[in-house]
């Protein structure tokens, strides 16, 4: 007889027919889509819940980072002060000082241990809850796995940030109770070892003897403000005036203290709604990373505004970027001044800047802008290609020793080295580019210079280079030179940084 398999004889069928009462099951998975994969493997599935557990974390980590700090919050942290500073007890001896630390240690090891264990237990409690929906028959799986972690996560992260935010407040005003004791005690010491002549000219004899004899000796009586205001209160003959003062006293403080609490709760009103407000009118504060070159990688923006108002800046900022890049004011600033009183009409010029790295962003680990460098190479040959100009602008050791080359065309080439050897290296590279050649070469290095003006050896790599070209003018528009000739200049930038040329570069013997 043939097996037959019926289906309302599954176990399935039965079990899912308990639980929803013969009625078509719904689950709303409209805001939960989950990708589908074929046959994960028991290591898969502890990715997936590894990788919900570490997102839960990183969102807690969040929250606990944008913990708001109030004017509420900070009032009652200045009134706790306050009071302890009123009932601190400056006669007190330095072993019930460090008692008082010790109970300040156990106290904060309480603390933590209440946040931690918290935050264990909703951690496990919700991992335990992932794991049990996705294994549950029938309706289990990914997507009930993920309601049940994102249900239960949102109340765990309030419990934790609530918790460690706490901690972490406590921690801080432990600590700083800390110091202050440890410093109150050394410089008790301090006074002490100081001998009682000089101590009786700062502070008289009285103030000496009390330094000497009885400050912070065991079983002395306790000196603190609170103390000593009940000392002046019961001090007054009069019963009446007694009562008057004491009483006063102290509703003054409450009320000022009431007051204090409502000035500050108003204050945080306000900042909410005007938060809710800008909100509201600009959207969300977004933090946007640009790549505005995106052949270089590295060189990043960070721009931090609301939403309406961070995409003019998104437009501005990429518009200025392609505006200023690869320019450098003043570049042709610092030229030799035989060049201008000599030497004849400049046709053609390439600047080559280096710097000391090897690519953008031109930013040290610091922040600081990396070493510049700029050679200046006088008519250059008409026939020079990028590859010629790369070759040429290799990386080489920059420092003290000057080397200066007087040219046939009544110029000069100044080149900074570490060495001579790599001054002259250099320069025997960066004439190749010009139509010139060397009458005289004088070398010489830094005897006295200020430290601020120091050359330490630098190894220098091509940044970009710009190409100066002038050609006499069809219409008499232009440049003119001393003979009354005008010439048209045309300016051309490109990297040299990289290892191909770039692209839309024209050739330089069509120019």
């Amino acid at each position: 007889m043939p097996l037959l398999i019926k289906a309302e004889q599954l176990t399935s069928r039965a079990i899912r027919k308990q639980t929803t009462g013969g009625k078509p099951r719904l689950l709303d998975l409209s805001k939960r889509f989950v990708p589908v994969t074929k046959d994960k493997t028991f290591l898969g599935r502890i990715f997936d819940f590894g990788r919900s557990l570490g997102g839960f974390i990183s969102g807690a980590i969040n929250l606990i980072r944008n913990i708001a700090v109030s004017a509420t919050g900070i009032f009652g942290w200045l009134l706790a002060r306050v009071e302890q500073l009123k009932q601190f007890d400056w006669n007190a001896s330095d072993a019930e000082l460090r008692q008082q630390m010790k109970g300040q240690n156990v106290q904060l090891a309480a603390i933590w241990g209440t946040a931690l264990g918290n935050a264990t237990g909703w951690l496990v409690g919700v991992g335990v809850g992932y794991g049990v929906s996705f294994l549950c028959p029938v309706i289990g799986g990914a997507a009930l796995a993920r309601t049940v972690a994102t249900a239960a996560g949102t109340e765990a992260l309030e419990e934790i940030t609530a918790g460690i935010g706490g901690a972490l407040r406590a921690t801080a005003g432990i600590m700083a109770n800390r110091a202050v004791t440890w410093g109150y005690i050394n410089y008790r010491r301090l006074l002490k070892r100081v001998p009682k002549p000089i101590l009786e000219r700062l502070y008289g004899k009285s103030g000496a003897n009390f330094i000497k004899n009885t400050w912070g000796n065991e079983g002395e009586p306790i000196i603190s403000f609170n103390s000593e205001m009940d000392e002046f209160v019961e001090s007054i003959q009069s019963e009446t005036t007694r009562a008057f003062v004491e009483n006063f006293l102290e509703e003054s403080w409450e009320g000022f203290t009431e007051a204090g609490f409502i000035v500050a709760a108003e204050i945080d009103n306000a900042y909410a709604q005007s938060k809710q407000a800008n909100s509201e009118a600009l959207g969300q504060t977004r933090i946007v990373e640009l790549t505005p070159d995106k052949n270089n990688k590295e060189e990043k923006i960070l721009l931090v505004a609301e939403e309406k108002l961070i995409r003019p800046q998104i437009i501005s900022t990429l518009s200025q970027h392609r505006l200023l890049h690869n320019r450098d004011v003043g570049q042709w600033v610092g030229s030799p001044v035989d060049d201008s009183i000599r030497a004849k009409f400049l046709n053609r010029k390439i600047e080559i800047v280096f710097r000391a790295k090897e690519s953008p962003p031109y930013y040290m680990p610091g922040g600081k802008r990396c070493k510049v460098v700029t050679c200046s190479i006088p008519d250059t040959k008409p026939g020079v290609t990028w590859k010629d100009i790369k070759a040429a602008a290799s990386p080489y050791m920059w420092g003290s020793y000057l080397l200066v080359a007087k040219l046939d065309n009544g110029r000069q080439m100044q080149i900074h080295g570490a060495t001579k050897q790599a001054a002259q290296k250099k320069l025997e590279q960066l004439l190749k580019l010009s139509t010139a050649k060397v009458l005289k070469l004088t070398g010489s290095n830094e005897v006295l210079v200020n430290p601020r003006n120091k050359k330490p050896a630098t190894k220098v790599y091509p940044s970009f280079a710009s190409l100066l070209i002038r050609a006499k003018s069809s219409d008499q528009e232009g440049r003119t030179n001393m003979q009354g000739q005008v010439f048209d200049e045309k300016l051309i930038k490109f990297d040299l940084y990289t290892k191909e040329p770039p692209e839309g570069l024209p050739s330089f013997n069509q120019i």
